[in-house]
Order: C-alpha cells, then structure tokens, then sequence
C-alpha cells in the first residue's frame, strides 16, 4: 500500500474509533446522571478524564490532517499513544459503572 493510501486508511480508522468510543462515552454519561448521588461525582470524574483524553486524541488527529502525510511517521505515534491512552481510560470507567 503506498503512503497516500495508509495515511488515508489510518485517519479513516481513527476517527470512525473515535466516533465509536465518543458514542460508549455518551452512554457512560446517561448512567452517571442515573447513578446514586455518593457514586454520582465518581462517575463524572472519570467521565470529565474520558473527555479530556479524547479532547488530546482529536487535537493530535487535527495536527495529523494539517501536516499531511510527509508527516505522517512522526504524528502516527502520537496518535497511537493518545488511543491507546482513551482505551485504557475508557476501560477503567467502564468496570466502575
């Protein structure tokens, strides 16, 4: 595959993720506002974290798409840490609801 079609591919792939976790994000919220009010706060704070890395993960994506694919090497793994980071913040707030 040519560089153009990878980094094409790569940017398709990460913001269908995106949207996808953005959606389980939602949901995670809805329970929150339908949790008890101790475990209420609990939930927001991981939620308010879940948004925060997601906020750093679509910077890093918007930096990706302006620099171009010249770029594309250096970005990629700033783009792949951010991910893996909202995974892992996402899994964690998920098993405490």
């Amino acid at each position: 595959m040519k560089t153009q079609e990878l980094y094409q591919t790569y940017q398709q792939k990460m913001n269908e993720n995106l949207a996808k976790l953005d959606a389980k994000i939602e949901e995670l919220k809805t329970k929150a506002m339908a949790a008890k009010a101790e475990q209420r706060q609990n939930y927001r704070d991981l939620v308010a974290d879940l948004e925060a890395k997601k906020a750093s993960l679509e910077l890093k994506l918007q930096n990706l798409k302006s620099s171009g694919q010249d770029a594309f090497d250096s970005l990629k793994d700033g783009v792949d840490s951010a991910w893996s980071e909202l995974q892992t913040a996402f899994d964690r707030a998920k098993s405490s609801f």
